[in-house]
Formats: structure tokens, C-alpha cells, sequence
């Protein structure tokens, strides 16, 4: 999230008083912004509060909860209902002149989605009682809320889960604002899990009595394509100038109808600024930012950083995606900064892997910055190591990679695949 001067300052302050420093944070950030756009807001349909039923908490994270959305019941007025929601400076998410009613035939759409598939959709709103019982944090939850709203609206790609609708009240004044998503199907986490089951029974009795050797093989591809839509998808993020800083098991997942990756939760992503950028390169961002598992060292020690450190995040998933196992599992807190921050450890490789896949994780995680791959690179290893495998599917990776930057891609090839 952008740097707040004195966060503390705002322990014991009113509520309208953190409100307002949100709202100038955030039109500062999309003031100087040359990826986010404020009028990509009108193609989102809005609801009221009252027009939703929230059903069971399905996770939390960070400031935010997310529930699972059972039903939206129209209002009959909201048909011409005219937003009231008009950040500083900026367009209205229904007009530019913040006057056109919604649009309610994507309103009446999403409101048919939901009804006639329960649970499809999920909202994600602050936990409310941040406001009441931690202004600081209810501060930067509501800055990382609204950004994130932006980014989605802003980013359209077949990697990059879908922002369906928001709330028609102010990100900022209204405590219940909410986000609509796609409910995923499940995290990379969860996947790792099936995985992790499947080679088990590769091996002894039941891998020769069940076939481990096709079971390995899509196995591997299965991991491969993974791996090669999560650089895919965060290729385009970094044509964006956009860092994520939070790449990591639980913010990738696969949409519940076609089992395509979908990178999500954008709270801390941030688009890179000339005006932070040093002699060297290197911009000075938030360090110690993320899941220290994840975290590429430059960050945990507080050190300026670039795109790259997506990269080292990218490199330590890879790790996990292959040898299915966490990297670092046992590691407590201060082991990660003295020993992979400092000293610079890292996973130990396997022997069966081949050696293109270890070369581009080691140099994925270099303490160089200089000598992590860009992630078209690594797409470009990855579709080499599949071709080595099985040339049908390097072909559908090339073919998917020319096709993704929109909603069009291969999304359903892709799930047949896996």
C-alpha cells in the first residue's frame, strides 16, 4: 500500500478523519498513475448494501473477510438510482459526470448468475469492527480496498480474477463496502495438497498396480502449465509497471467452471513511480511486505527493490509446485532473515529434475537482481521443458500465451489439459 506519514498519528482520530486521509491517499495514487484508469469503474455494476444476502464467512486475510453471496433482490427504484459515490477529482463509477443511472441490465445479469448459481460469487469487505477498534489498521484497510477495486477494474486479463460488481456507497464512508468476485474454486495451496496425494501413489505396490508412470507424467504437466499461467499472468502485470508483492500459494487460484489460474487479493500492489525510483534502478517501496516464505530478500531487509522481487516470489512457488513441499518449511520468522535474507540460503534442488528447471529457479532467486529472468523468460523456459515432455502441450502454451492478454484466452483447452 503508499506510504502514510505517521500512520500513529491516526490511533485516536475520528472515524470522518481516517475516512478523508484514505480518500486523499487514494485519488493521490490514481492522480499519478499511467495504468489505473477511475472511469473503468462505469463498466462496474453497482448494488446497495440492502440488495445483497451474505451467506458463510469462506476466508480472511489481512483487514478484509469474504463471504459467500447467496441472492441479490433488486430494488425496483435502484433502476434509476444515480451514483453518490465521486472520489476527489475524479469520474463517478456510473458516469463521468457522476449522473448516469446504472446500468441495470448488468445489474439484473449478475443478479440471474447468482440465482441460478449458488455460490459462484463471494464479496470482500473490511472486518468491521477494524473501525471500532483500530483506526490505524481500519486506515490502511480501506486504502488497500479501494486500490484494489481500481487495479481490478483496470486490469483485464484471463490470469487476473474478475471484479463483478461494488458497492454503490464511498469506499470510504461506508463501513459495509464491498467487492463482487468470482468464488474460486480452490488455492494453489489446497492444489499443492491434491498433488502432494497424487505422487504418494505413484510410488510402491499402488503406483505399479495403478500406472505411475502416466500418472507422473500429467502430474509434471500439470505443474508446468501452473507455473507457466501464473508468469503468464504476471507478465502483463509488470507491462503494467505493476508489482504485486504478494505472490504466494493462497493468492493463486482456480476459477470454479474451467480450472484457470487467477491471480488475486491486490491489496498490496502497487504501480511503480519515476519519483521513487533511485540511481540504481531500484525503487523505495514498503520493505518486510508479504509472506516472508515468499519474500525476496531486498524486501525483508528493507532494501529498495523492482519487478524482480515478484520474480523471487515466482522462483519459491516453482520450488514448491515441483518438489511439493513448502520451501523453507520448518524456518521460524528470524531464520528467514538471518538465513535466507542475510546469508543467502536456499531450497536444495533434486536430482531428477532437469537442468533447465533448476538454472531458472536459481537464477529466479539470485540475490543479483540483475540475473532474475523477466517472467516472459521463464514462459519461454517452461514451454521448452514441456516440449522435452510432451510437444502438444508447448504448443498450446505458445498458443495460450499469444491469446491472454484479454478475456478471450484458451481457457477451456487449458482446463482439458489438466
Amino acid at each position: 500500500m503508499p506510504r502514510i506519514e505517521n500512520p500513529e498519528a491516526f490511533r485516536s482520530a475520528r472515524r470522518e478523519d481516517v475516512a478523508n486521509k484514505a480518500e486523499e491517499v487514494v485519488a493521490s495514487e490514481l492522480a499519478r498513475s499511467s495504468s489505473l484508469d477511475p472511469d473503468a469503474l462505469a463498466m462496474i455494476p453497482s448494488f446497495s448494501t440492502s440488495e445483497l444476502t451474505f451467506g458463510r464467512v469462506v476466508g480472511r486475510g489481512g483487514f478484509c473477510v469474504v463471504h459467500e453471496l447467496v441472492a441479490i433482490k433488486l430494488k425496483e427504484k435502484a433502476k434509476n438510482k444515480k451514483s453518490n459515490f465521486r472520489l476527489r477529482g475524479f469520474a463517478s463509477h456510473n458516469a463521468m459526470d457522476g449522473t448516469k443511472p446504472l446500468d441495470t441490465t448488468t445489474r439484473e445479469h449478475l443478479a440471474r448468475r447468482v440465482w441460478s448459481k449458488s455460490g459462484k460469487y463471494v464479496t470482500k469487505r473490511m472486518e468491521p469492527s477494524l473501525w471500532e477498534t483500530d483506526r490505524v489498521s481500519s486506515l490502511k484497510g480501506v486504502i488497500d480496498l479501494a486500490l484494489e477495486m481500481h487495479f481490478l477494474a483496470s486490469l483485464n486479463h484471463a490470469h487476473i480474477i474478475d471484479l463483478k460488481g461494488i458497492c454503490d456507497a464511498s469506499p470510504f464512508n461506508e463501513i459495509g463496502f464491498f467487492l463482487i468476485l468470482d468464488h474460486l474454486k480452490e488455492t494453489l495451496s489446497k492444489r499443492l495438497t491434491q498433488w502432494m496425494h497424487v505422487k504418494r501413489t505413484t510410488k510402491g505396490i499402488t503406483g505399479f498396480i495403478t500406472g505411475s508412470k502416466a500418472k507422473v507424467k500429467k502430474l509434471l504437466i500439470d505443474q508446468l502449465l501452473v507455473a507457466h499461467d501464473i508468469a503468464n499472468g504476471m507478465q502483463y502485470m509488470h507491462s503494467k509497471r505493476i508489482i504485486f508483492r504478494d505472490l504466494k500459494p493462497d493468492n493463486v487460484g482456480f476459477h470454479r467452471e474451467d480450472d484457470t489460474v487467477k491471480l488475486f487479493d491486490f491489496g498490496l500492489a502497487k504501480e511503480l513511480q519515476d519519483s521513487e525510483r533511485d540511481e540504481n534502478g531500484l525503487y523505495r517501496m514498503t520493505g518486510v511486505t508479504g509472506a516472508l516464505r515468499y519474500m525476496a530478500p531486498e524486501v525483508g531487509l528493507r532494501q529498495p527493490y523492482n519487478l524482480s522481487a515478484d520474480v523471487y516470489s515466482w522462483s519459491m512457488i516453482m520450488w514448491y509446485i515441483m518438489a511439493l513441499e513448502p520451501p523453507f518449511g520448518a524456518y521460524l520468522p528470524n531464520m528467514f532473515f538471518e538465513r535466507v535474507f542475510q546469508k543467502g540460503y536456499r531450497p536444495a534442488m533434486k536430482d531428477k529434475w532437469s537442468d533447465p528447471l533448476k538454472t531458472l529457479m536459481k537464477n529466479s532467486w539470485s540475490s543479483d537482481l540483475s540475473e532474475r529472468p523477466s517472467f516472459e523468460a521463464i514462459q519461454k523456459t517452461l514451454r521448452d521443458v514441456a516440449k522435452s515432455i510432451d510437444p502438444g502441450i508447448a504448443n498450446f502454451l505458445a498458443a495460450d500465451t499469444a491469446s491472454s492478454n484479454g478475456k478471450n484466452s484458451l481457457k477451456l483447452n487449458n482446463s482439458s489439459h489438466r
